[in-house]
């Protein structure tokens, strides 16, 4: 995610998108989960009932989906990626890895966008940087270079030193910066760019209020002044206000919440605020002697992780055991 209090040239999208197309996702997936990761290219995690609702749905729109170069328009989503992951690493895990497509999209996701350097380099130009040999400038002559922070070890630490090596390959000075107090500086607005999750649901539902509604403009405080940990990237602007006050005027059930979560995917995707890479991926584990009913991959009506505040979800539906 980018601070958007931060460094000016991160407010520009086409900047953004250019660091977006910059990236491998299947070596993304590689050296975070060993491969085992589950690829987002949208803003809502791959998690619960979301890839019925949002990931399948979308698919076409995604792979119709045109990028506005300046000079040409580019189709930049690539469906096949999570296929070739779950290829990598057939030969390691055999038989764990599925054969059907779609359990294999499933478990790897349903695509991503391309690595795309030619597309980077015109969207880089087209926002007034210019390159001296292979070093980006910023348009005052500036370097082009930033830190990205992020934890201090584990899946997340891995991905985002591979994303400043790719970044950095291409002429943009990254250094990763692993940052013991990360989730205090997030919410003190105390950096410029991390890795991090930005976006958190209980996946049992389409309706996208557990997160959005805090990204109101009314709830983003201003530079230099801590908030609360939602909308950490502090990205505001009047069509996502409008998205969230629609949202909070209708009911929980109403089918217009998942037309509005699909409203709010497209705009992500053409704004890119954060760059959405894969959901965060946890292990839960349950037992069924004294209580059943857990969330489970046939039954996914909440995340089955316990100690977030989904939870209250959970207890509602578990039962006594006998």
């Amino acid at each position: 995610m980018f601070n958007q209090q931060g460094m000016p040239i991160f407010q520009d999208k086409r900047v953004r998108w250019a660091l977006a197309l910059m990236l491998d996702a299947r070596a993304m997936s590689m050296a975070s989960y060993r491969g085992a990761a589950t690829l987002s290219a949208i803003a809502v995690p791959p998690t619960g009932t979301h890839p019925r609702d949002y990931h399948e749905p979308l698919q076409q729109y995604l792979m119709d989906y045109e990028l506005d170069l300046g000079a040409r328009k580019i189709k930049p989503y690539d469906a096949a990626v999570p296929l070739q992951i779950a290829d990598m690493v057939r030969g390691q895990f055999g038989d764990g890895v599925p054969s059907d497509e779609a359990e294999v999209r499933r478990a790897f996701g349903y695509g991503w966008w391309k690595q795309d350097i030619e597309a980077a380099t015109e969207l880089l130009t087209a926002a007034g940087l210019t390159q001296s040999g292979r070093q980006w400038l910023l348009p005052d002559g500036q370097p082009f270079r930033f830190s990205l922070m992020m934890p201090t070890d584990g899946v997340v630490n891995r991905l985002g030193s591979l994303m400043a090596q790719l970044w950095s390959q291409q002429g943009i000075q990254v250094t990763p910066e692993p940052a013991p107090d990360v989730r205090e500086r997030l919410t003190a607005g105390d950096y410029v760019a991390c890795v991090r999750w930005a976006v958190e649901t209980y996946g049992g539902h389409p309706d996208l209020s557990f997160f959005l509604d805090s990204y109101h403009s009314d709830f983003v405080s201003q530079r230099g002044t801590a908030q609360p940990p939602r909308n950490l990237m502090r990205y505001s602007t009047p069509r996502q206000d409008e998205i969230i006050e629609e949202i909070r005027r209708i009911d929980f059930s109403d089918p217009r919440t998942l037309e509005l979560g699909h409203e709010f995917v497209k705009y992500y995707i053409d704004e890119m605020p954060i760059i959405p890479i894969m959901a965060y991926n946890v292990f839960a584990i349950q037992s069924n002697r004294y209580w059943t009913g857990w969330p489970s991959a046939d039954q996914p009506y909440a995340n089955p992780v316990t100690n977030w505040g989904n939870s209250r979800y959970v207890l509602t539906q578990i039962r006594p055991a006998g």
